[in-house]
């Protein structure tokens, strides 16, 4: 087959394209087939006896449209073109009159990929023989999550264990493959794999040969020894070609009584790779479809595939091989049930069995005080004034012994593991502890973690302790909590084991946020250097605590609602400034650029200098904040680590360099006399050399009932890791944004359209349109210039078009049906760009609290108000930033982690003089992944 066969049906196509076209035909015919839109004709038109009814080609929308109906399903997408005769060239051609190529494969770029990535089951034209044809649907531009093509069921019981089972053939080839993968991965193929030489039953069997070669090796196997039964065959290595094709991969299967085989052209060099993603993937609950195809990516294979009966495809997963004991053993105890023991799963190092899973009690921080004087007598009332004690923190279900949180931990999703996961804990009471205290507690795929131990002593005037713990994997926070409780004389504490009377001051345990929604990615995730947790203490002072691994420490931060007033005042200037012509280089802009130095270094002698008194001078390129607390405001983008510049500094020679990676080599860094230096250059600005992660809560829900979810509801798990790019924006603006030219809002509109084109640019000036908008449309990005100001002079609200229209929405009525309202998909980028305001910059937390708890994956603002006239120019060169970083040609295939997009954005803004690109801030998961665009 070719594309020959095809005529002038998608000529005009690349390559790529005519393989989504080709894609997105065979999906349509079965959907057509199945709705009996493919009728019987007494004269058929080169279709064999099935033709369709004359019909005008439909638009992209409607194409798009109909895939994304069966997208939506979740089930593998059916690749059938059956109802096609093979025929000579050109006879198709005249058969697909009806179907718009070009319309076909552009609506398969806009259905497929992003958040969508399908499994295609793939039914061939001849069976199984066209390796043109499925070198084309394997292939990555497709964007799917995997490809197979179906095979009869075999008779006989599936088998699929973990750890998994791979088994090598005695083969001097084969056993060299298997010394060298376990030498090279010993800890992660040891841990998650079990790798036998000549076994006579395995989960996989790893050949690394093509077809041909691998039935040559059983025939010879077979003279000798007993050919191994083998689930599935995996053909892996430079010798997998197409040119044998495929017709003999049944025979395979069967010699080896198995239910598949999988075949991927690997480079030698390359195989470590595919095997390390490979069983990475499968580990993370990923399908055997699925991992083949990532492995396929790591491993740069041009192709991936697997021929599997449909049982192989479903159930060749993790979560099949840790409940199937349970099921088996179930299905021989007539009928009785058989429960696996949560202490047993342990042990063997998988979850406990489906019936325990679904009713295991869940787990929370749980704190025991305890009285050193009276050990045996827990508190639970309140603290002992003038009292030593010691808290033990742990993690587990509720028990009367301990105060238990009021809200569980996330631990839900932990993968299976023999070792659990090593957490670190850390314990801080500002006004009664020097500095925070650190441990680390081992948490077990099910059952109690061991506890963290800390000394507490609460002074005789004491009125009462307010302690913070925070739990860590890896320097990613997971979860905060805050221990509150009263202080009473001991002659008034509780008897033992008495419970707090009515309005007494009982001690609580009150979650504040859930950063993660589940502990599933988190050995995939990117490690943090430093975490800071945001706070005030209960005399509501404001209070940082700086965490890097087992180090912490408290920061006051009385200074830095001046220091963060001064750093607006320098971007309001440059804003207002009417000189400021928005190069880089220019005297004006260099004015403006030292002054923002100066302030950023006062903000690292204040806090970079803590860091690096507690931490080393170790370079810290990721930094992880929580903000608990609106009134303590730490703009860390606009730190300057470098000495502060001359008042005639020039622009750093190196600067161009420096805004494309981030590093300057200081060769140009010379003091003057007065301890300044000549230079003003961009890397000393952390936002420009370092990825920063914002997470945030609003202090005030934690007095709202238990069942509000303080977690980040739209985070990378799973399969959703990828953001569509810029595929459909929708748009509003107050009518400041006129406020110095009149036509400043039509001019803004008007650069938008361009840069995305009229069908992927949503204009609005209503709520209500708004919502109407994000419910037909689901836009990718939000794009929001709107005015805060104080509804009624009381409450903070968002305004869009003119005061008198009335168009304004509070925090809390910010609903999904604003933002996401198909939960089941990652949400938008929220881009709250907002413009000249008239309520405190603090008020602004509160609503990228709303917009990231009703389903926004990424909030985008600034750390200053951007004025009316700045507010549009600013938002169409973070778009035009945005659409160039996520071009095909710019973008890795798996997409750019928006932590790396939103730095790299400031960098390329500051590059064009845009000043105000070091105050956007970025609150949501930095290690979402924004998809390239399609090509």
């Amino acid at each position: 087959m070719s594309r020959e066969l095809f005529g002038a049906w998608g000529r005009e196509l690349s390559d790529d394209q005519f393989a989504r076209a080709l894609a997105g035909l065979g999906v349509l015919i079965g959907i057509l087939r199945d709705r009996g839109d493919l009728q019987p004709a007494p004269m058929p038109v080169g279709v064999g006896d099935v033709t369709v009814a004359p019909a005008p080609v439909a638009s992209r929308e409607r194409y798009e449209l109909m895939l994304g109906g069966l997208l939506s399903s979740g089930r593998p997408l059916v690749w059938d073109l059956s109802p096609l005769e093979e025929s000579a060239a050109g006879k198709w051609a005249a058969a697909l009159e009806w179907v718009g190529a070009a319309e076909l494969a552009e609506a398969w770029g806009g259905a497929v990929g992003a958040s969508m990535t399908p499994v295609l089951e793939i039914h061939p034209v001849p069976p199984i023989a066209d390796p043109w044809l499925l070198e084309r649907l394997t292939a990555s531009r497709l964007d799917i999550s995997g490809a197979y093509v179906p095979l009869p069921e075999p008779e006989g019981r599936f088998r699929w264990a973990w750890p998994l089972r791979l088994g090598f053939l005695p083969d001097p080839a084969s056993r060299a493959l298997r010394d060298r993968l376990y030498s090279a991965l010993p800890d992660y193929l040891g841990g998650l794999t079990e790798g036998e030489v000549g076994p006579s039953r395995c989960d996989v069997l790893v050949v690394p040969a093509g077809l041909a070669g691998a039935l040559d090796l059983l025939e010879r196997v077979a003279r000798v020894s007993h050919v191994p039964q083998a689930t599935c065959a995996i053909l892996v290595g430079a010798g997998v070609g197409l040119e044998e094709g495929f017709g003999r991969v049944p025979e395979l299967v069967s010699r080896l009584s198995g239910w598949g085989a999988s075949l991927s052209p690997v480079a030698d060099d390359a195989l470590e790779l595919w095997f390390e993603a490979f069983v990475r993937e499968l580990s993370h609950d990923k399908g055997l479809a699925e991992a083949i195809r990532w492995a396929g990516d790591a491993g740069h294979a041009q192709w991936a595939l697997l021929f599997a009966a449909p049982r192989l495809v479903e159930s060749g997963r993790l979560s099949f091989a840790v409940t199937a004991p349970n099921e088996r053993m179930m299905a021989t105890a007539g009928g009785h049930t058989f429960e696996l023991p949560a202490e047993a799963a342990a042990e063997l190092g998988v979850p406990p069995s489906t019936p325990i899973r679904r009713e295991a009690p869940q787990r929370f921080i749980r704190v025991g005080v305890t009285d050193l004087e009276r050990e045996d007598a827990p508190l639970r009332r309140a603290f002992r004034a003038g009292g030593d004690h010691e808290l033990s923190v742990a993690i587990g279900a509720r028990n009367e012994r301990s105060i238990v949180a009021d809200r569980p931990f996330p631990v839900e999703k932990l993968p299976p593991s023999r070792n659990g996961h090593r957490l670190t804990v850390v314990f801080t009471e500002p006004l009664l502890l020097p500095e925070p205290l650190v441990e680390t507690i081992e948490l077990p795929p099910v059952g109690e973690s061991d506890a963290a131990r800390f000394k507490l002593f609460v002074p005789a005037e004491a009125e009462s302790v307010e302690a913070r713990i925070a739990v860590l994997h890896r320097g990613r926070i997971l979860q905060t909590a805050l221990l509150r409780g009263g202080v009473l004389p001991p002659d008034r504490l509780e008897t033992p084991g008495a419970e707090a009377p009515d309005g007494g001051p009982a001690i609580r345990v009150i979650v504040e946020a859930n950063i993660r929604p589940g502990l599933v990615d988190l050995d995939d995730r990117q490690r943090f250097d430093a975490a800071i947790v945001l706070n005030h203490d209960r005399d509501g002072r404001s209070a940082a605590t700086l965490i890097n691994g087992k180090k912490a420490a408290i920061l006051k931060l009385d200074w830095a609602r001046q220091a963060v007033q001064s750093i607006e005042s320098v971007f309001a200037a440059a804003e207002a400034d009417r000189a400021f012509d928005r190069k880089l280089d220019s005297e004006v802009s260099l004015g403006h650029l030292r002054g923002l130095a100066v302030e950023g270094h006062l903000l690292y002698q204040n806090l970079g200098v803590v860091f690096e008194r507690t931490f080393g001078r170790k370079r810290l390129e990721r930094i992880q904040v929580l903000s608990a607390n609106p009134n303590s405001p730490l703009p860390l983008e606009v730190v300057y680590d470098l000495d502060p510049p001359a008042r005639d500094a020039a622009l750093c020679p190196n600067a161009e360099r420096a805004l494309i990676d981030g590093r300057c080599d200081g060769s140009s860094h010379d003091l003057n006399a007065e301890g300044h230096l000549d230079v003003v250059c961009p890397a000393g600005f952390w936002g420009i050399t370092k990825v920063i992660e914002r997470q945030a809560v609003d202090p005030d829900r934690l007095s709202e009932p238990v069942d509000f979810d303080h977690a980040v509801t739209s985070e990378p798990v799973g399969r959703r890791k990828t953001l569509a790019g810029v595929t459909g924006m929708l748009f509003a603006a107050s009518a400041h944004v006129n406020d110095v030219s009149k036509t400043e809002l039509k001019r803004v509109t008007a650069s938008l359209k361009s840069l995305l084109g009229a069908d992927r640019l949503h204009p609005t000036d209503t709520w209500k349109e708004w919502a109407a908008q994000v419910r037909s449309g689901e836009p990718s990005l939000l794009l929001l210039l709107a005015h805060q100001t104080l509804e009624g002079g009381i409450t903070p609200a968002l305004e869009i078009n003119e005061e008198r229209a009335g168009e304004r929405r509070k925090a809390g009525e910010i609903t999904e049906h604003y933002v996401n309202v198909n939960r089941d998909r990652p949400g938008p980028i929220v881009l709250l760009l907002g413009c000249d305001t008239a309520v405190p910059q603090d008020h602004y937390q509160s609503f990228v609290v709303q917009f990231r708890a009703v389903g926004a994956s990424i909030v985008v603002g600034t750390l200053a108000p951007v004025l009316g006239r700045h507010a549009g120019r600013a938002a169409e060169a973070l778009v035009e930033e945005l659409q160039a970083l996520t071009r095909a040609d710019a973008a890795p295939d798996r997409g750019i982690a928006f932590g790396d997009v939103i730095r790299q954005i400031r960098r390329r803004l500051l590059a064009r003089g845009i000043l105000m690109s070091l105050c956007l801030t970025s609150y949501g998961d930095a290690d979402w992944r924004l998809a390239p665009a399609k090509g």
